[in-house]
C-alpha cells in the first residue's frame, strides 16, 4: 500500500519510519488542514474581488451603470473581512498545536534510527510522472521612504511577501527562504541608499517526481530494522523454518505492525529575484537613476549564467518607469527653460531623461533575467527540485520474510 505525507527535512528516499513517526506526520498533516482550507477560501474571495474590479472598470469605460456590481463588491468585502479574521484565528491556534506536535520529535526519522532496508544495488531512483508541471509568477515593488519607514520594517514587508509566495513549499522551507530574503534586503538597506526593491517570485511544480524502482528489500537489513523497531515482535533469523512459513502464509494484508518506507517524492522549485533600486543625488534633487543591485535565491536548482548571456534584451524604458515613481522638486528644471504653464510636462520630461540616460547601467537586471530563464529551463527539464511530498510504502513482516526466502531459499514452494 502506498500513501502520501507532507515534506519533512529529515526524510530521504529509503528512510524508515516507525508507527509512532507515521502517526506524528499524519497528526501534523491533519492539524494543518483547516488552515490550508481557510487560506484557499480567502484566496478565492480575493480573486473574485479583483475580477469584479476589472469588470467594473470595463463597464465604466462603456458608460454602463455599475450599481449592482458595487453592491456585490460590498458583499464580497464583508465576506473577505470575515474569512480573513477566521483564517488568522485558525492559523494562530493551529500553529500552537503543530508546535506541540513537533516538540514530541525533532524530526520524524529520529524516531527510527535504523539503516534503510532498501537494497541499493537493485532499487534505483528514477524519474516518473507523478504530478503536473505548473508555473506561478508574482511581482511586487516595495518603495522605501526613509522618513516614514525604518530599514527593519522595510525588510520585514519584503520578507512577508516572500513568505506568502513560498508557503506552498512547506512551513520550514518557506521560513528559511523568507528569512534569507529579509537578511539580504536588510543588508542592502544598511549598505546603500535604497529607493525601493522589486521582488519577483517564480514557483514551479514539476511533472516528474522520483521513485525507487524496483522496490527491492534487503532481507538482512529488513530483519534488523524490524527487530529494532518492534522488539516484542522480532524476526528470528536463526529460525529459517519460521521465516519460510511466515513467507508462505503472508497475504499482504496483515494487520498489526508495519514499517513505512519513503519510496518516492514529488518535486518543485522556486526563484526569488530582488532588484534593489539605488538612490543617486544630482544637483538639488534626489532621483533614482536606475542604478541597481540584484540578489536572487533559488530553491530546487542552481542557476548558472554569465555576463555575456545577461547583456542582451535590455528592458525598455516603458517597463521600468512605473517602478521608479518619485517626487521631484521644481528647481530641478533650472536648465529646461520652460514657462510656468509647462512646468508639469517639463518635470516629467526631465525625470524621464534622467532615467533613460541610465538604461545602459542595467547589467544587473539583465543578469537576473538570464538567471531566471536558466531556472525555468532547468525546472521544465525535470531533472531537479526539492521534495514537496513523500510517497510511503508499507512493509509488513511477511514482506521481509518473502525477501529473505527469495534470497536464501528460492527453492521453497510458493503458497
Amino acid at each position: 500500500m502506498q500513501s502520501s505525507i507532507p515534506y519533512d527535512p529529515s526524510l530521504a528516499l529509503g528512510t524508515v519510519l516507525s508507527n509512532a513517526a507515521l502517526q506524528l506526520v499524519n497528526d501534523i498533516s491533519q492539524a494543518e488542514a483547516p488552515v490550508n482550507a481557510a487560506r484557499e477560501e480567502l484566496d478565492s474571495l480575493v480573486s473574485s474581488r479583483k475580477n469584479l474590479d476589472k469588470t467594473k472598470s470595463e463597464l465604466i469605460n462603456l458608460g454602463i451603470d455599475t450599481s449592482l456590481i458595487d453592491e456585490e463588491i460590498n458583499n464580497i468585502n464583508s465576506n473577505i473581512a470575515s474569512v480573513a479574521n477566521d483564517y488568522v484565528r485558525t492559523k494562530v491556534k493551529v500553529e500552537a498545536d503543530v508546535r506541540g506536535l513537533r516538540s514530541r520529535n525533532h524530526g520524524v526519522s529520529n524516531s527510527a534510527p535504523v539503516e534503510s532496508l532498501i537494497d541499493r544495488t537493485r532499487a534505483q531512483p528514477i524519474l516518473v510522472p507523478l504530478a503536473a508541471d505548473s508555473l506561478k509568477v508574482d511581482v511586487q515593488y516595495f518603495s522605501m521612504d526613509p522618513n516614514e519607514q525604518s530599514s527593519t520594517s522595510f525588510a520585514s514587508a519584503a520578507s512577508s511577501f516572500v513568505s506568502s509566495a513560498t508557503s506552498w513549499l512547506g512551513t520550514k522551507l518557506s521560513a528559511e527562504i523568507s528569512q534569507a530574503a529579509e537578511a539580504q534586503v536588510l543588508d542592502q538597506v544598511k549598505r546603500q541608499s535604497i529607493a525601493g526593491t522589486l521582488i519577483l517570485s517564480a514557483s514551479c511544480t514539476h511533472k516528474n517526481g522520483v521513485t525507487l524502482e524496483p522496490f527491492a528489500i534487503d532481507p538482512d537489513k529488513g530483519i534488523k530494522a524490524w527487530s529494532r523497531l518492534f522488539p516484542d515482535d522480532k524476526i528470528d533469523a536463526t529460525r529459517p523454518g519460521e521465516i519460510v512459513e511466515l513467507a508462505r502464509t503472508a497475504d499482504g494484508n496483515e494487520s498489526g505492525n508495519k514499517l513505512g518506507v519513503v519510496s518516492g517524492m514529488s518535486l518543485g522549485s522556486n526563484f526569488i529575484g530582488m532588484v534593489h533600486i539605488l538612490n543617486s543625488t544630482t544637483t538639488e534633487v534626489q532621483v533614482p537613476d536606475v542604478r541597481s543591485h540584484v540578489t536572487f535565491l533559488t530553491t530546487g536548482t542552481i542557476s548558472e549564467v554569465n555576463l555575456n548571456e545577461s547583456t542582451s534584451n535590455k528592458p525598455t524604458l516603458e517597463t521600468l518607469v512605473p517602478a521608479f515613481q518619485k517626487r521631484f522638486q521644481l528647481n530641478d528644471l533650472g536648465d529646461v527653460g520652460l514657462e510656468p504653464s509647462q512646468l508639469g510636462q517639463g518635470l516629467v520630461d526631465s525625470a524621464l531623461a534622467k532615467v533613460n540616460g541610465s538604461i545602459s547601467k542595467l547589467v544587473d537586471i539583465n543578469f537576473m533575467t538570464a538567471a531566471l530563464n536558466d531556472f525555468l529551463q532547468k525546472a521544465s527539464s525535470g531533472g531537479s527540485g526539492v521534495p514537496l511530498s513523500y510517497y510511503l510504502r508499507e512493509v509488513t513482516k511477511g514482506d521481509i520474510a518473502e525477501a529473505w526466502v527469495a534470497k536464501y531459499h528460492p527453492e521453497s514452494p510458493k503458497p
